[in-house]
């Protein structure tokens, strides 16, 4: 069996886009996106103002706690969400993070075989949130910090990878900042905790950095960014990004290229209010240039089966 593909959308960093558009257009665009792209899991704001719609025929609902808002949509067919079985209340306080504004399912991922008792192929935490946990937060940069000491802890606890998507209302070079210093502090106290064991296994100590290495990339992180067109780029400050556990394997993030519009079936790459149309030039004026992000996560291939021999 080859390897296949988790494919994830986001709308958190298109939410002001979504705003702009008139109430009655934004949930035919939403299922034109996600019809056209067939996400396995759909990241939404959490913003009811945007988020005027419900369910997509064959996608689930995770609410946040306080049930206001859908954060996320995933396909029924392919994706089971459970909530932790962790209590994440002793991971905290932690400063500017407001876990009842977040969503933290476990999610398991099913084999594409066609089987009334389909096997689970993949597991991780994935950890989102409502948009105003950020926006209205009075430090972001602290908000983030919290945000990934919790999903470090989250991983340990578990021992499971975790997924992280959510509109962040900072730059992406912050993110990047954060993201790596917490991940290297959190390497050099769990390997400096891991030696002292080790040794009196009568390991070497320059053995335990890569003898706990898939440990460690649990709850070590990379981020990743949404590589556009430069013309394509949004003029917000904010980045479109995913972070992750460094053992999840992803794509770079990208724009969402499903719209069509005019005769020629040029290419509508963004979301947008568009003032003039021409069948003949296929010309574009947009007020906007945001857009849908999304990314893929790679499904490793399974061991083979052996029948004897």
């Amino acid at each position: 069996m080859g390897r296949d593909n988790l494919s994830i959308v986001s709308f958190n960093s298109s939410r002001r886009g979504l705003n702009s558009l008139k109430t009655s257009e934004r949930s035919p665009y939403l299922e034109r996106i996600i019809e056209g792209s067939s996400p396995d899991i759909c990241l939404l704001p959490g913003d009811d103002k945007a988020m005027t719609m419900n369910a997509v025929r064959g996608y689930g609902q995770y609410y946040v706690p306080s049930a206001d808002g859908t954060v996320l949509l995933y396909d029924n067919n392919r994706i089971r969400m459970n909530e932790q079985q962790v209590n994440v209340n002793r991971f905290g306080p932690l400063p500017e993070l407001d876990t009842y504004k977040m969503v933290l399912p476990s999610v398991q991922v099913l084999s594409l075989m066609p089987s009334n008792d389909r096997s689970v192929v993949k597991e991780f935490s994935l950890v989102s949130w409502k948009y105003t946990m950020f926006s209205q937060s009075r430090d972001k940069t602290r908000t983030l910090e919290s945000l990934i000491v919790f999903c470090q802890r989250l991983a340990l606890s578990t021992e499971k990878a975790v997924f992280i998507g959510g509109e962040m209302a900072i730059d992406y070079d912050t993110i990047v900042k954060i993201t790596k210093n917490l991940s290297q502090k959190g390497r050099e106290r769990y390997v400096s905790d891991a030696q002292s064991e080790m040794v009196d296994h009568a390991f070497l100590p320059s053995m335990t950095k890569a003898t706990v290495r898939d440990r460690r990339h649990l709850f070590e992180m990379n981020v990743y960014k949404c590589k556009s067109d430069p013309v394509l780029s949004s003029n917000e400050p904010q980045a479109d990004c995913f972070i992750s556990s460094k053992i999840l394997e992803l794509s770079e993030a990208k724009l969402v290229d499903v719209e069509k519009v005019c005769s020629r079936q040029c290419k509508l790459e963004t979301l947008v209010d568009v003032k003039k149309v021409s069948s003949k030039q296929c010309k574009l004026e947009t007020l906007r240039k945001i857009c849908p992000t999304a990314t893929t996560m790679t499904i490793p291939q399974r061991p083979p089966r052996h029948h004897g021999g």
